[in-house]
């Protein structure tokens, strides 16, 4: 009743903190009556005592760890022909004149004036004077003089770069824009290649050589910002789940393949995931089909890689590609073909570790300290017949208000609601105070990280379990750490003039929260359980006395009967005896007295 008083919102905060006094009363006063109510000098409610502790158990046992590691690139991974964990990665230029770049992608941008507007330009061919309102770069050049834009700006380089002949790269000897080409010469600043997964022949070679691959993640800068590309690979193989990734940096795009869940058609079968596939080869035990498998999942995983970078890099300069020749590989490009920044200069950015977490079973381990925390106490013993064994425990009742979860009920709880206020408008200002931004400058720092290292790679064997291939672990993997050096890339803004980041403004509301009505329902419960409990007991106990009471008086009835007719058959006997006694007496007085009546007659 206190409760639903306190929810009316007629009430003030005053009037439910007096409620709350009036309600801690009443938990004092419950508390109090299961503290000292007692029967026979027994408590009922409080029957017993709480005992914590610990105990070490050495039964072996294997548990879940949750890892947080720095994870390196497998060691059959190539970027730019080079082993992913070498720090050489320099990509050779005009070396992949077999690939045509992607002319269908727009990049827009919003470009900066020099009166401090913004102008709305698309790069890339020609595709109409404006797309989705924003104007072709060639058209905008054509109608508009140098002075309309910011000096230093990206729009202003790009158009008026010269070349080592000291003419305009983008412009024709008439000036007119020349816009893109449909060949990549130099602009190629990566290859991923997969083809180090490709042609295993044996089974349990693939799996480990794909589970190396779960956690990875690889980022590719952008050709003109701080801002990546990632592609990230996730799974759970046999050992290992839960795998989740931590951003490094800035993205701008970032993309996830589930190496363990991705559809994958092979010898006439779709599996849910590659590693179910390996599985299945193992039990096959058949190297052709091993090496058949091996390939086609390279081949899978490099087009689902360049599928998804493909269909997401539509709003920087870079682009995915394939070559006819090379079913393995993923080639990332700038978009604008000869004028891009040197590969050289991009290469050294490519990210080639991931942070992230797992869950791992760890090796079986002898002794673990185990806790725990109970209710003890002895239960009333109620004797019920005469045989020993026969009765009933009364267990009292464990009644508490943290048994009831009443601790700390409250009706004067309040939790605040903060809300932005105008976030369109924070929105707005925000992008253009990184529209303002000015070019970063890339500086190459050294750093120390802690990657993981397998000590000992798991041991399994794939059996059949109901018809079904079916991996199972014969033993465990051991994981380790180990030190290394990087070189990462960071970013300054140097000559920055836009001032302080802009700040949103908050909407700060006061919520009424009290404790769920729930809790007390809940409670009550609990003790009508209690006294349900009691009430069985008590219709057992009264059972068995009426029981017992019939017993009883069968017994004194049977035990009537049995002593009234021992008394008849004693006096029969005793009737008999006295009789035998009597015949006897009389027999000798008549015998004796025919011998006097001899003696008379002789006299």
């Amino acid at each position: 009743e206190l409760t639903i008083k306190a929810y009316n919102g007629t009430n003030s905060k005053d009037d439910r903190q007096i409620i709350q006094n009036e309600i801690e009363q009443c938990l004092k006063e419950t508390d109090r009556i299961f503290e000292t109510t007692k029967f026979n000098e027994i408590p009922v409610f409080q029957n017993g005592q709480e005992v914590q502790g610990t105990y070490i158990d050495t039964t072996p046992y294997t548990v879940n760890k949750t890892l947080n590691v720095y994870k390196e690139m497998p060691s059959w991974l190539q970027i730019n022909d080079q082993p992913a964990s070498n720090t050489g990665l320099k990509i050779e230029t005009h070396a992949y004149t077999d690939i045509l770049q992607d002319m269908n992608g727009i990049m827009k941008e919003d470009i900066k004036r020099s009166d401090g507007s913004y102008k709305s330009v698309y790069f890339g061919p020609y595709k109409g004077d404006y797309v989705d309102g924003y104007e072709w770069i060639g058209k905008f050049y054509k109608n508009s003089g140098d002075e309309l834009m910011q000096p230093n700006s990206k729009l202003y380089n790009y158009i008026y770069a010269k070349d080592s002949n000291g003419n305009y790269k983008h412009l024709d000897s008439s000036g007119n824009y020349l816009g893109w080409t449909s060949e990549i010469t130099d602009n190629v600043s990566a290859k991923l290649s997969f083809s180090g997964l490709a042609g295993k022949t044996d089974a349990k070679d693939l799996y480990d050589a794909l589970s190396e691959l779960v956690g990875t993640e690889i980022a590719f800068p952008c050709g003109t910002c701080a801002k990546t590309e990632a592609i990230r690979f996730g799974g759970e193989y046999i050992g290992v789940n839960n795998v989740k990734f931590y951003d490094q940096g800035s993205y701008f795009y970032k993309c996830d393949i589930n190496l363990s869940e991705k559809s994958f058609q092979w010898n006439g079968k779709t599996y849910k995931g590659y590693f179910e596939a390996i599985v299945e080869a193992m039990a096959m035990n058949d190297t052709g089909k091993t090496a058949d498998l091996s390939n086609k999942i390279a081949e899978d995983l490099t087009k689902s890689t360049y599928n998804l970078f493909n269909s997401s890099m539509t709003v920087h300069y870079d682009r995915a590609a394939m070559a006819a020749t090379d079913p393995y590989s993923v080639y990332i490009y700038d978009y604008r073909d000869i004028d891009a920044v040197a590969p050289e200069a991009t290469v050294t950015g490519i990210r080639k570790y991931s942070n992230i977490s797992y869950d791992v079973e760890d090796v079986s381990t002898i002794g673990r300290e185990v806790k725990y925390d109970r209710w003890d106490h002895d239960p009333i013993w109620i004797q019920a017949s005469d045989n020993t064994p026969d009765g009933m425990f009364i267990k009292s009742g464990y009644l508490s208000l943290k048994k009831l979860g009443l601790e700390r009920y409250t009706v004067n709880d309040y939790r605040y609601e903060v809300t932005m206020m105008d976030p369109d408008g924070y929105a707005k200002r925000l992008d253009e105070w990184n529209k303002a931004a000015p070019d970063p400058k890339p500086i190459t720092v050294n750093r120390q990280i802690s990657v993981r290292e397998v000590i000992q790679r798991p041991e399994y064997n794939s059996i059949y379990k109901d018809g079904e291939p079916t991996l199972i672990m014969t033993k465990p993997p051991i994981y380790g750490s180990k030190t290394i050096n990087v070189q990462l890339t960071e970013y300054e803004y140097p000559n920055d003039t836009r001032g302080p980041k802009p700040v949103p403004d908050y909407d700060v509301k006061e919520i009424y929260t009290p404790t769920d009505l729930s809790v007390l329902d809940d409670a009550i419960s609990e003790i009508c359980r209690v006294r349900s409990y009691y009430g069985a007991s008590q219709n057992r106990l009264e059972h068995t006395y009426k029981n017992n009471s019939n017993v009883h008086e069968n017994l004194t009835y049977a035990e009537s009967r049995i002593r009234d007719t021992d008394m008849a058959k004693e006096m029969v006997n005793n009737s008999t005896l006295n009789i035998l006694k009597q015949a006897g007496l009389s027999m000798l007085s008549q015998a004796n007295q025919a011998n006097q009546g001899v003696l008379a007659l002789l006299q």
